[in-house]
């Protein structure tokens, strides 16, 4: 159980290979693990685990062994760039002071703001002075919206300590943002950049709106440069990231219907079952309807549809997932068919047509009339009503998509933004809410922000914002997109827990709260880590810094979503390989190890001096184990930090948290169910050591899904090794799964 003494390497060696490599020397140290392995049916197997001297400590944490790049500011922009708007500070080279919703810390002309305690240490409450061509009327006016956004902000923060009247939830009119005419005097065209910047006095504004928590930052509208210059980043964006055509989308609702179909007739039969006459079972029958990125209309070749199967009282979720995922096995159009009742939200994984669909269940508690439309049904607080917290999580999908696009003020604008986003979080490796990241729905709450406090912005004008707003963001705050609704004590709906960080100990935990804005409201990023919130900001950082150059014509977009180059990036990385014999135990225990790899990163992360970097990707085996013809390989880089401790002549002991993920991985309630048909291996490996699928753009996997057809997602890793690395190296592995491989 001893820790093993590695000799120093020669540090003269090392600093030839890169400035800032460490040496990592792998141990065979089976017998100090033996009694773990053998309590989780390893047998002793041989475990590859590290000690690690660092020899330089100028090593870098942000670029692994690659010796840091100089961070010098980016120059400021010329006169007429960013497009108007609200002061942007960071031009005349200050950075923006945020307070956590946006808004600088500015004033009218030197006019006190009584607030000042909600503004961040050291922020001021003098004006700000603002980009060139931001003086006059235009300037002032930004700067008494800003300074009412400080108010707003204030008691925005305290509403839940004061009980602050709620704001009214009716549904505002879409804002129809027309582009000007070009020529206009609304905007003054900028050859530097492509985009515009109004002169004092001419600066066109929209009316005044408020969808959000706080008053926009700017009701500015934008000019006809930055229309051309959105409708050049769709042209570029289409030819990666293809919205779904009109033929595509005609074989989805086909696809749909027969899923409405099925559904309906099961739940008929259930309902005749329990004793209800013809009648009244065809009254009640079940209803379907759509949420995620199919119900905010942003569809792209490839995509999931994610669906709600609302059901009358008579039928249980234990039926859903018996009787019914038996009738869709036997449909003849239904080609993989994976039911996962003990995921944290219940669902069922199917494959209709070619069309993978996610199925979700939610039970009414009351009788569904057949006149009332499912959404009607869905959109009801009422719903809710004696519901369990499954079926809330459920229908609460469906019911978040509604209330996204009835509190942004353009759709069109807002769908736009978003498709350029999730590309972009895709491609720099920050999409994933199990593994910590953001997931789908917290990317649509962040754009429908951006979208509330510049109403009547551009895309290419909210990307801008989008990236400073998040960089800035004081994260001990939630985003938010509307006033939280607090719980409510009528009779079935009182049990329903509301986000409240000073009342649930627990919700005051979470590291960036980005809150749901149906009732009852949840925190849609509880997965977020330290590590994660690390990642996310430094890719936020990056964002900005890139889209400024494209504004001044130093890059394309394509530089702003170039995708991270990970394999590149990093020198020294944890493999592991999830592997199953049947379709549905590959897809169970994919899950299974996917939602616990945070579990391993936290333990990784309490190491002296070690930093962590997931990989949200999943590579295709691409028939490299004749045994296993399932299965994918996930990706942990590890780097070792200065600044976080790590010295020359450490020593680092990676036995304590391998041994803990073991363990949690051997806690999967289907082990025995599915004893040999599964595996896990893991091992500590070299960049040159890496298997040669993961330079293989067709091994690369998304949430288990190949990405065929979908260009955009090829996985920039660099070039091909050389055949000499391509396959790795054999290693030692640990096993986890019971007794040989079986048929």
């Amino acid at each position: 159980g001893d820790i093993v003494h590695v000799a120093a390497t020669s540090v003269a060696a090392a600093g030839a290979a890169a400035a800032g490599m460490v040496a990592v020397c792998s141990l065979s140290l089976a017998s100090a693990l033996a009694p773990v392995a053998a309590e989780n049916g390893t047998n002793g197997t041989d475990v590859d685990l590290w000690a690690v001297q660092t020899l330089d400590e100028g090593y870098s944490p942000a670029l692994g062994a690659v010796p840091a790049a100089s961070s010098s500011p980016l120059p400021s922009a010329p006169e007429g760039s960013g497009g108007g708007g609200a002061v942007d500070a960071e031009m005349s080279g200050q950075e923006p002071s945020m307070d956590g919703y946006g808004g600088s810390s500015a004033s009218s002309e030197g006019a006190s703001i009584d607030e000042a305690s909600s503004l961040p240490p050291g922020s001021s409450c003098a004006a700000a002075p603002g980009p060139p061509g931001s003086s006059g009327a235009a300037g002032r006016e930004d700067a008494m919206l800003l300074a009412q956004l400080l108010l707003n902000t204030r008691l925005q923060h305290d509403h839940i300590l004061e009980e602050l009247p709620l704001q009214d939830q009716a549904q505002p009119p879409l804002l129809q943002t027309k582009r000007p005419a070009p020529g206009s005097d609304g905007a003054a065209v900028s050859t530097a950049t492509g985009s515009s910047s109004p002169s004092a006095g001419t600066a066109r504004s929209g009316p005044p709106i408020r969808l959000g928590v706080t008053d926009p930052i700017s009701l500015q509208e934008s000019s006809e440069a930055d229309w051309l210059f959105s409708e050049r980043i769709q042209h570029e964006l289409e030819v990666e990231f293809p919205t779904e055509s009109a033929e595509k989308m005609t074989h989805r609702q086909g696809v749909l219907r027969e899923i409405e179909r099925l559904f309906a007739f099961w739940t008929i039969a259930r309902s005749l079952e329990a004793g209800l006459t013809a009648e009244e079972a065809e009254q009640q029958k079940g209803k379907v309807t759509t949420l995620g990125s199919f119900r905010l209309g942003v569809v792209h070749p490839g995509s999931d549809i994610d669906t709600l199967c609302i059901a009358p009282p008579n039928v249980r979720r234990e039926d859903f997932f018996n009787t019914f995922v038996g009738q869709l096995d036997q449909h003849p159009e239904v080609t993989e068919c994976i039911p996962i009742p003990g995921a944290y939200t219940p669902i069922i994984k199917l494959k209709m047509r070619g069309v993978c669909i996610d199925l979700l269940f939610a039970r009414s508690s009351t009788p569904l009339a057949s006149e009332l439309d499912p959404e009607d049904i869905a959109k009801d607080d009422d719903v809710l009503r004696n519901m369990d917290e499954k079926c809330v999580r459920s229908i609460n999908g469906f019911r978040v998509a509604d209330q996204i696009l009835r509190l942004v003020p353009n759709q069109d604008t807002f769908r736009r933004t978003l498709r350029f986003v999730k590309y972009w979080a895709r491609r720099r490796g920050v999409y994933s809410n199990v593994l910590g990241f953001f997931g789908g729905i917290t990317w649509s709450l962040l754009v429908a922000r951006v979208c509330q406090l510049y109403p009547y912005y551009s895309p290419s004008q909210l990307l801008n914002r989008f990236f400073r707003l998040y960089r800035d963001w004081n994260w001990s705050k939630p985003v938010l997109l509307c006033e939280i609704i607090e719980p409510r004590s009528d009779p079935g709906l009182s049990g329903l827990k509301v986000w409240n960080p000073k009342t649930n100990p627990g919700d005051a935990h979470h590291v960036m709260p980005v809150i749901t804005p149906a009732f009852p409201a949840m925190n849609s990023t509880h997965n977020v880590t330290e590590t994660t919130k690390r990642i996310l900001l430094d890719e936020f950082r990056r964002g900005y810094e890139t889209v400024r150059k494209v504004e001044l014509r130093q890059a394309s977009w394509s530089k702003v979503h170039e995708p991270f180059p990970f394999f590149d990036r990093f020198e020294h990385f944890l493999w592991l390989e999830v592997l199953a014999l049947r379709r549905e135990v590959y897809s169970k225990f994919t899950g299974w190890v996917e939602s616990r790899l945070r579990m391993l990163v936290v333990q990784l992360e309490a190491v002296r001096g070690m930093l962590v970097h997931l990989n949200p990707l999943q590579y295709d085996l691409r028939g490299s184990d004749p045994d296993w013809p399932l299965g994918c390989g996930m990706f942990i880089a590890i780097v070792f930090s200065p600044a976080e401790g790590a010295y020359a002549g450490q020593k680092v002991d990676l036995r304590k948290p391998m041994g803990h993920f073991m363990e949690v991985i051997n806690q999967w309630p289907d082990k025995d169910a599915h004893a040999g048909l599964f595996r896990l291996r893991l091992r500590s490996v070299l960049r040159g050591e890496l298997p040669a699928y993961v330079r293989d753009p067709q091994a690369c996997l998304h949430r288990g899904m190949p990405l065929l057809n979908r260009s955009a997602y090829v996985h920039a890793v660099g070039p091909s090794p050389p055949d000499s690395v391509a396959g790795g190296s054999p290693g030692t592995f640990i096993g986890l799964g019971h007794g040989p491989c079986l048929g």
